[in-house]
């Protein structure tokens, strides 16, 4: 069969209407797929709801357990002062340094000059135009 052919033949059958016993026996077989997936879809959104409850319950008992065990703090704190610098007992000094150092970046070279040519052919074989630019 042709191409041609078979567009006429799935024309003509797009034209046919369908019998009502086959529309009934394709639903009745897609429900029956859909009951029968239907359990784990339950189970899991069940397993979701409960997780979902016990995290919510959790949350809920973990602050108040958190309230009763700690002191009370002061609001307002002095911040604490360094040490002065002192001797250590060994007879070394005490120097504070910061914990991170930074390394200044090298700055990225530059791009290399790129140069441009173009090349223009005549009809005359002995001139050629070339136009180069950076």
């Amino acid at each position: 069969m042709r191409e041609d052919e078979i567009r006429d033949l799935f024309r003509e059958m797009r034209d046919e209407p369908v019998p009502l016993e086959s529309l009934v026996r394709v639903r009745m077989r897609v429900e029956d797929r859909i009951l029968r997936r239907a359990p784990w879809k339950f189970a899991a959104m069940i397993g979701a709801f409960a997780a979902l409850a016990i995290a919510a319950f959790v949350m809920q008992v973990r602050p108040a357990a958190r309230k009763t065990a700690s002191p009370p703090v002061a609001m307002h704190q002095p911040a604490p002062t360094p040490p002065p610098e002192e001797a250590l007992p060994d007879g070394l000094p005490l120097t504070i340094r910061p914990a991170i150092v930074r390394k200044a970046l090298k700055p990225r070279p530059a791009p290399p000059a790129q140069s441009i040519s173009i090349r223009i052919e005549t009809p005359d074989p002995d001139v050629v135009i070339l136009l180069v630019g950076e």
